[in-house]
């Protein structure tokens, strides 16, 4: 999302949840005001501090988002425009860390509910020091009943990451069945470019516990991570997607080498070539080998990086021929597959704005892969084929089937809603074998209670009713340890279609 701080409306129109006995009004401003007043002044004072030992440039940045924090800036409508046939209910917010620039989900405590996790940008873990309130991690373990339909999470738990981290995965990293956190810190030169939590939460247990952050190598500035099995050697292995040329290639891979009941290890990197400022990370057997594959999109090389995995089973170094879908201003990047013919098509966002949908025409164990039609035709298409999100800046995509008709539906999130909404969510009606994809919407939906901010999406069934939903990580947020400033830094949307 640029810019990367932005205006945030005032911190005295909300009561926070935490606060016990509720928001009693009086004249002028309110007891909750005064009081967060006395906390920020604190807090400024503390970042003051942080400055001196070498964290000025964060300190700074969290000054200048409570500074900039204004009465009056203008609301999305409400959610729901008249088209499409999806539905959500919604968005509830629960609070995180501070700037929670992406949210993943995943299985935390193995209760059988997806929890959600962010990784919060404003942040700053180097050689054990943090700064003081802002944790790079939160975790948010999902307690809502089966069928619910409102979702519930226990207070957001925080936890040390690295410099800025910017991604995170969740993935079982040492094979005892408890997922991982892994963060990619874009502070970081490299050297600990990836911070990996390994789970030590007893199985359904209502309080999640990690370890200490554990550092691995990356190229430089890392911004986004996916965990896959890239040697198919039943270990899941790491990929970070870099800042790119001309400071590094793009892409890293980084092989597991974890011995059972050991510490966690990991060879490499390898660096293969990207682009520039990877934006967009996902994996998928793109080619139908039985290899994880791994596609990276750069904004700033306007590229999808798309990388076919040769890697032999269980070698020690792996191997990638690498081709590109030319996408401008490429954002986030999803594997689905959206016209039923059992191959995974391509769908990114753009930072121009709307979605682009490359239907996977490579063959069976090509070593190539080709989406949509030749180079002409697509960069044509960019500009007459292109999806309207019903906003701009769109940053992400995920992809399920929210309408329940059998195929894949896209969800896009816009961090700037004009003309109106964050969500925009397609109904796929593509056929089997066509020639485009066919989709019906957008249908908007709300999601930041600010006029920017919605920077990532995710999917998952919070409330254990088969049907998809949808949670967004909303960059204006401000926590400082367990006292929310800026709140509603997740958004969760009920999928409420009957």
């Amino acid at each position: 999302m640029r810019p990367f701080l932005a205006p945030i409306r005032s911190l005295e129109s909300d009561c926070p949840r935490q606060l016990k006995g509720g928001c009693h009004r009086r004249p002028g401003r309110s007891r909750i005001s005064r009081r967060k007043d006395s906390i920020i002044i604190d807090y400024i004072e503390r970042t003051r501090d942080a400055g001196r030992r070498g964290f000025w440039p964060i300190a700074s940045a969290i000054a200048v988002s409570v500074a900039f924090a204004a009465p009056g800036a203008v609301a999305a409508p409400p959610s729901g425009s008249a088209t499409g046939a999806t539905g959500f209910a919604g968005p509830y917010y629960f609070d995180v860390g501070t700037v929670p620039w992406l949210v993943d989900t995943g299985d935390v405590n193995r209760d059988g509910r997806p929890d959600v996790v962010t990784a919060n940008s404003v942040s700053a873990t180097l050689a054990g020091l943090t700064v003081p309130g802002l944790a790079g991690i939160s975790v948010l373990l999902n307690t809502t009943p089966d069928g619910a339909p409102t979702p519930t999470f226990a207070r957001a738990e925080s936890y040390q990451a690295g410099v800025a981290p910017t991604g995170v995965d969740v993935a079982d990293l040492d094979g005892d069945g408890a997922p991982e956190i892994i963060a990619a810190n874009i502070g970081d030169l490299g050297a600990n470019g990836i911070s990996v939590l390994r789970n030590t939460t007893p199985e359904g247990s209502p309080v999640v516990s990690f370890t200490a952050p554990v550092t691995f190598a990356t190229g430089v500035a890392p911004t986004l991570v996916r965990a896959a099995d890239i040697n198919s050697d039943g270990r899941v292995d790491l990929v970070s997607g870099d800042a790119g040329v001309p400071l590094s290639l793009g892409v890293s891979v980084l092989l597991n080498t974890t011995a059972p009941g050991g510490p966690l290890t990991f060879a490499g990197p390898e660096q293969f070539l990207g682009g520039l400022v990877a934006e967009g990370l996902t994996v998928g057997d793109v080619n139908n080998d039985g290899r994880v594959d791994v596609l990276a999109s750069h904004t700033g090389s306007s590229n999808v990086a798309v990388l076919v995995n040769t890697t032999p089973p269980g070698t020690a170094r792996p191997t990638f021929i690498m081709s590109e879908e030319w996408v401008v201003t490429t954002t986030g990047v999803e594997l689905g597959d959206i016209d039923s013919d059992g191959r995974l098509d391509l769908v990114a966002a753009r930072t121009t704005g709307g979605i682009t949908v490359r239907l996977n025409r490579t063959e069976p164990g090509a070593t190539t892969a080709e989406f949509g039609a030749d180079v002409g035709t697509d960069l044509i298409g960019e500009v007459t084929a292109a999806h309207a999100t019903m906003g701009t800046v769109t940053e992400g995509v995920t992809i399920a089937d929210f309408d329940g008709n059998g195929t894949a539906d896209i969800a896009a999130n816009n961090a700037f809603p004009l003309p109106g909404y964050d969500v925009a969510v397609f109904a796929n009606h593509t056929t089997t074998g066509a020639a485009q994809p066919t989709l019906l919407g957008p249908q908007g939906y709300r999601a930041a209670q600010w006029f920017v901010g919605t920077n990532s999406i995710a999917t998952a069934d919070f409330n254990a009713d088969g049907k998809p939903d949808l949670v967004t990580g909303n960059v204006p947020s401000v926590s400082v340890g367990t006292i929310s400033l800026v709140p509603g830094g997740v958004s969760v949307l009920i999928n409420s279609r009957p």
